[in-house]
């Protein structure tokens, strides 16, 4: 059987009135020829949109892939905005860039992103979205070679994205906020001193004034990643107690423009707020959502989730102040099933017994936080289904924009 073909105009009507806008030529907005690729963020994760064709409204009809999916697309070309409309048949995401910021030769565009299901007949707005109308760069792995070559970096940390640059090899350098052209002596935050040893690089960030207060990045040979960049552990160290290592680090060559999402060591209670990333990894699949600007009466954030099906994202906490508080991350799709993670601050670890897994050496491996996984069907009862985990993602994506 075969089904109806759908213009950008008429899906957008279908998934609900309030999308509906009027059409116009706005020769000012961007248009994607066929074949065109542009880079796209949603939901903190990068994409890529590829133009098929453009329809008779004037429209590009193609396909985006993001979040391990390709998803059907277009770019929809509206009086007071441009839209990029991302997915599949339960509903869409959108990124709506107004007129204002379409001015001629414009190539990085901001906006304004939604989730819309198409059964809910409602958006919900969930945080920033960027378009640029380029494609992103292919990125070469980084050979252990430049270690030595390359002369300035950019680093994903749990403390946010760093600048370093150094002279050479035990040498001391400068670091500072990224991006790394605008890092000078005078803007620089502290000293850095990179070198090898026989597991790999080392690189020292002095903090403030205070010679016994660093940062380290370590970063050993097998941390070679082919995506261009370095992956290592971050660690704190004082001339107080045992260096801690809070969690991950990735390097890459400052030239290389999409910083890599890099999980903090989380902490209990966790820390919750409007423009985070979360993954959530359930038996149906690994799913990544951010929470919007947003949320409930009841302190619930919300937002939208990308994965192996999209749906509406709620984190909210139960049973706050007693033994038993925890945290419910809930997926909805548009018919209302729900699949839930339930994270505590104990786990079981054996038989009868229950242990802190935020005390254990396995949060520092992985920085997930294991749950219960649960399903609801709409208008059913509610089915343990295994085992689940969240972790927090720390990724300049959501606030800046692609640097390339």
């Amino acid at each position: 059987m075969r089904l109806p073909r759908f213009s950008a105009l008429h899906l957008t009507l279908f998934l609900g009135a309030s999308l509906a806008a009027a059409q116009s030529s706005t020769q000012n907005q961007p248009h994607p020829q066929p074949g065109a690729t542009w880079t796209v963020v949603l939901g903190g994760q990068v994409g890529q949109y590829t133009a098929r064709e453009t329809d008779s409204d004037g429209d590009s009809a193609g396909t985006t892939t993001i979040g391990g999916r390709a998803l059907t697309s277009f770019v929809i070309h509206m009086d007071d905005r441009l839209r990029l409309q991302v997915g599949d048949k339960s509903g869409s995401w959108l990124c709506d860039v107004p007129a204002a910021g379409l001015q001629p030769g414009t190539r990085d565009l901001t906006g304004q992103a939604k989730i819309n299901l198409r059964n809910q007949k409602r958006t919900s707005p969930v945080g920033t979205c960027r378009i640029s109308t380029r494609a992103l760069p292919a990125r070469a792995a980084v050979p252990w070679s430049a270690v030595s070559s390359n002369l300035n970096w950019e680093m994903d940390t749990p403390e946010g994205v760093i600048a370093v640059r150094w002279p050479k090899l035990g040498q001391l350098g400068i670091w500072g906020k990224a991006p790394v052209s605008t890092l000078t002596d005078a803007s620089a935050s502290g000293q850095v001193l990179p070198f090898t040893d026989k597991n790999g690089l080392v690189i020292g960030m002095l903090r403030g004034s205070s010679k016994a207060n660093y940062r380290f990045c370590t970063v050993g040979q097998d941390g070679q990643n082919e995506q261009g960049y370095l992956t290592g552990r971050y660690v704190d160290s004082t001339s107080e107690g045992t260096p801690k290592d809070i969690g991950a680090c990735a390097l890459r060559p400052a030239t290389n423009p999409v910083p890599v999402g890099v999980s903090s060591v989380p902490t209990w209670p966790l820390q919750l707020s409007q423009n985070q990333v979360w993954e959530m990894g359930l038996p149906q699949g690994t799913f990544v959502g951010l929470t919007g600007n947003e949320k409930t009466a009841d302190g619930t954030l919300t937002g939208g989730w990308l994965g192996p099906q999209l749906g509406s994202l709620e984190i909210t906490r139960f049973d706050v102040a007693t033994p038993n508080q925890g945290v419910l991350f809930l997926h909805r799709t548009d018919q209302d099933d729900l699949l839930a993670c339930r994270v505590m601050q104990s786990v079981d670890f054996a038989l009868g017994i229950r242990r802190d897994q935020f005390e254990g050496p396995g949060i520092f491996i992985d920085q997930k936080v294991k749950g219960d996984a649960i399903s609801l069907k709409s208008g059913g009862q509610v089915e343990p289904i295994g085992e689940c985990w969240v972790r927090r993602l720390e990724t300049p994506l959501v606030t800046e924009a692609l640097r390339f």
